[in-house]
């Protein structure tokens, strides 16, 4: 087994391997989180495009605010799955979750990757909606973060693939894997924050 240091350490340098299937609940925790952070951005997307009977101030600041919920919400999930993952690793009591069960109910493995797949794919989608959505407030300039962004989303769900290419064989338990590091979490989060971003300066630029 490779002996390379997982990122973030502050996740990993401490305590032992926790349950797969925990590990397995906390990824897709994080991607429902990350799913409600695009939502709200196609919420932002919509009202900045679409000729609604409102006052364009109105409107503007409404898409703003759902821009802001979206980064933050982005940033919430990162921040989350790294405490928990964190605090199953030191074995400190959690909250309440019925989404951590104590047995592999229906392939938990299989269901986990579907849902980075289906990130990744929601992520391509948003980037390149985003992208052109900005492009008649913003210019030539989103051009190059939009592509970057789709190229990401992109590798999200290339590393989501069954072969889970990010993924490491569970040591107690290696008929499943888990996350290899916080990469992959990482640029979800960072690739949400960022459409999030261009989204709230195409409503400042349009409320200006």
């Amino acid at each position: 087994m490779s002996t390379r240091r997982r990122w973030p350490g502050r996740v990993y340098d401490t305590g032992s391997e926790p349950d797969p299937r925990f590990s397995l609940a906390n990824e897709r925790t994080f991607l429902a989180w990350v799913r409600t952070a695009l939502a709200l951005l196609a919420g932002a997307a919509a009202l900045d495009a679409l000729d609604l009977p409102l006052d364009d101030t109105v409107q503007g600041l409404l898409a703003a605010l759902l821009a802001i919920s979206s980064l933050l919400t982005a940033a919430a999930a990162w921040w989350g799955w790294a405490r928990i993952e964190r605090a199953m690793r030191e074995d400190e009591p959690l909250p309440s979750n019925p989404a951590m069960v104590t047995r592999d109910r229906g392939a938990q493995q299989e269901r986990t990757t579907l849902s980075w797949r289906r990130t990744g794919l929601a992520l391509t989608v948003g980037a390149l909606t985003i992208g052109r959505l900005t492009l008649d407030n913003l210019g030539p300039v989103v051009l190059v973060p939009t592509v970057l962004a789709a190229a990401l989303a992109l590798w999200v769900v290339v590393a989501a693939l069954r072969t889970r290419r990010l993924a490491r064989p569970h040591p107690d338990e290696p008929s499943f894997s888990v996350l290899a590091d916080g990469r992959l979490p990482a640029v979800v989060a960072a690739v949400v924050g960022a459409l999030a971003v261009g989204e709230l300066l195409s409503s400042v630029v349009k409320l200006a």
